[in-house]
């Protein structure tokens, strides 16, 4: 079966998001292909429009790529089924359509974009829903929240949730002490991933640290780039309160990623909407205890292994982190158990699952 995955999502020098679930999600279909499990023709296609990133593309072998641009430039061969990673799947007629929906926050709240990036999303997403034959929520939380805002078959929304990539494990003190010199922390530190943006809200984290013990004794690792608010964030008085123990990192690749996780006192999270929060299942992998808003999916995603706060609330956040400070061993090797239980393959498998049902 002819099978075409829309990857323009890898189209960037930051693969972050939905990058990151596009380039593992087809790395493990092909790699279940050479075992014999779902031996279909896959092939990836990028909107025209992202022409000029084409150099940042991951390469794979035996993956045939193509651009394309509705209507004008159609696939070189119509497909049996098209799947969408990101929201957006192209209107070809004759294919079985698929799509996968990280998360509601555009519909959810007016805070968390700007007006235009909302108005587009939302257009986006109910266009989905119009052509889709199936659709694959990253958690139940994404799915009842698309419920609850699209008109839309509830039969017809999968749940399929991320995996962890085998590289997030505790690793070795040389290695995270040299990563910890390099990104110049030379105390002992949180780790927030998300970067300065009004929904991650590392604005609430910073005022919960502001007027703590914990935000004396501890920096502040903030990795992500700047989103959407972030002049605003950065220049809240709880940013000038923490001074230099407030270290923005930027953007860091994959590879940083482990070690800083590995030698975090702690891993926080209080977003104010996630559909999924990979980086809670990353930073339990790596060993850090972890704290994470009581919303959207990541109390689903925890399951009992995170300090669950109200990310609305300093004290809720403050209080969580002593706790998560003061984790037994048992605790965390209880909750890297968890993460390792959300594996790409099984993923890979149960989208297979869905191509097979909607293709019949």
């Amino acid at each position: 079966m002819r099978i075409i995955i829309e990857a323009s999502a890898l189209c960037t020098p930051r693969p972050c998001g939905v990058a990151r679930y596009t380039s593992r999600l087809l790395r493990t279909l092909l790699e279940l292909r050479v075992r014999g499990e779902g031996e279909h023709d896959y092939r990836v296609a990028y909107r025209l429009e992202h022409w000029r990133d084409r150099a940042h593309r991951p390469v794979m072998a035996d993956l045939p790529r193509f651009w394309y641009q509705d209507p004008f430039l159609p696939p070189p061969r119509r497909p049996a089924l098209v799947h969408g990673t990101d929201v957006r799947v192209p209107n070809w007629r004759g294919a079985m359509k698929v799509a996968t929906l990280h998360d509601l926050s555009t519909l959810v709240s007016t805070l968390w974009a700007p007006d235009e990036v909302r108005h587009r999303k939302g257009r986006e997403i109910r266009q989905m829903a119009k052509r889709c034959h199936r659709i694959i929520a990253v958690s139940e939380a994404t799915r009842s929240e698309f419920l609850e805002h699209v008109d839309y078959p509830a039969e017809r929304v999968a749940v399929v949730h991320e995996g962890v990539s085998s590289r997030f494990r505790p690793r070795e003190p040389r290695e995270i002490k040299a990563a910890r010199e390099r990104h110049g922390l030379d105390a002992p530190y949180l780790l927030f991933v998300g970067g300065a943006d009004r929904r991650k809200n590392l604005l609430g984290l910073m005022r919960a640290l502001a007027d703590s013990p914990i935000g004396k004794d501890h920096l502040l690792a903030v990795i992500g780039p700047r989103g959407h608010g972030a002049d605003e964030v950065l220049a809240d008085p709880a940013a000038k309160a923490l001074g230099s123990r407030l270290r923005m990192l930027g953007f860091l690749p994959d590879p940083d990623l482990p070690p800083l996780y590995s030698g975090a006192e702690a891993f926080c999270m209080p977003s104010h909407h996630e559909g999924f929060g990979l980086p809670v299942l990353e930073a339990m992998s790596c060993g850090a205890p972890v704290v994470a808003a009581e919303r959207g999916g990541m109390p689903e995603i925890a399951c009992g292994h995170a300090w669950l706060v109200d990310p609305d609330e300093p004290a809720s956040i403050t209080a969580a982190l002593d706790r998560a400070l003061g984790s037994t061993e048992t605790q965390r090797e209880a909750a890297r158990k968890h993460a390792k239980s959300f594996t790409w393959e099984r993923c890979a498998r149960q989208v297979l699952a869905v191509y097979d049902e909607v293709c019949g």
